[in-house]
């Protein structure tokens, strides 16, 4: 085999897909100098070919073990574990719980129409070893055993139903805003939806976006998925706005066109909000300053490395 059958060979062996189908409904297969690097961040040596055809073989001698390396079950109901290569052989199993707890067994394989597999009585959450032997052959498991399914409230139980509201943030409007919606806007639209009976208000992500080139706008590829972005703050809810000579030049008349402009808009403007907004919170930024008050230091204390790397790259 060629070194790329080798690349593709353990590709499949390890489930990593060998082609996709890209936005334009186009099939593209990935070269094999781009699987090599996806192989290895799984933890499969194939530094050099050498190390690559070791992992291709150890990899086919996995699947052809007795039971998989990892095997997920639904826990608190009685559930199996699929055998492979068992056919009249007396398996012995021992299963180790995750609190200490021991079982074990011999033989009580059971077989139908899609092979053999060991019968697990419920066991509670956890992760779970089990050592499962067929005569010479022996192999060890992982039992990951979860819920089938994810917490439910208990309003929605017994098929009980509720409604709520979805929203882009940046899409809400207000006489108050800087042509943008804001958390002031997000609080209002929480708190009417609550008057009405919604059980949730589901938003837009309010991830770090892009401060330095504010035409990079979507939610959805952020700058940091860390941090919020600031473009969200409503300055007006900043301790000290109220007193601060930043409260006196929003009604300036200068000023005062431009946030009628961006709040009649029909499109959102983040740049030209941005610009606006990044001048007010810098003013209230110097009255913060001027106060003497150590929360800063204390934000960026609780930050740490994450918060430093952020303001960096900003």
């Amino acid at each position: 085999m060629s070194v790329n059958d080798d690349i593709y060979r353990l590709a499949t062996l390890a489930g990593v897909e060998r082609r996709y189908r890209d936005a334009y409904g186009k099939e593209v297969e990935s070269p094999a100098d781009g699987v090599r690097p996806v192989l290895a961040s799984l933890g499969y040596d194939v530094a050099t070919d050498r190390e690559l055809a070791e992992s291709v073989a150890w990899a086919e001698g996995e699947s052809h073990r007795l039971v998989r390396a990892t095997v997920a079950i639904d826990s608190n109901r009685d559930s199996s574990v699929a055998l492979f290569g068992v056919n009249g052989d007396d398996v012995e199993w021992h299963l180790t719980l995750e609190d200490g707890t021991t079982r074990e067994g011999r033989d009580g394989v059971r077989r139908d129409a899609s092979g053999a597999s060991l019968p697990v009585d419920a066991i509670p959450d956890g992760y779970h070893q089990l050592r499962v032997k067929a005569r010479a052959r022996e192999a060890h498991a992982t039992v990951i055993a979860a819920p089938s399914h994810c917490f439910l409230p208990e309003v929605f139980r017994d098929k009980g139903r509720g409604f709520g509201i979805t929203a882009q943030i940046y899409g809400l409007r207000s006489q108050e805003n800087f042509g943008i919606g804001d958390f002031s806007d997000v609080g209002e639209l929480a708190e009417g939806a609550g008057q009405l009976g919604a059980s949730f208000l589901g938003l837009s992500p309010v991830h770090a976006l892009f401060p330095s080139d504010r035409g990079k706008i979507s939610p959805y590829s952020p700058s940091s998925r860390l941090f919020i972005d600031p473009l969200y703050i409503d300055p007006r809810q900043v301790p000290n706005f109220a007193s601060s000579p930043v409260a006196h030049d929003l009604n300036e008349t200068r000023i005062a066109e431009r946030l009628d402009a961006l709040r009649s808009a029909e499109l959102v403007d983040h740049a030209a909000v941005w610009a606006l907004k990044r001048d007010v919170l810098g003013k209230l930024w110097s009255v913060f300053v001027q106060s003497g008050d150590g929360g800063f230091n204390a934000f960026r204390t609780g930050g740490g490395e994450a918060l430093e790397l952020h303001a960096t790259f900003e």
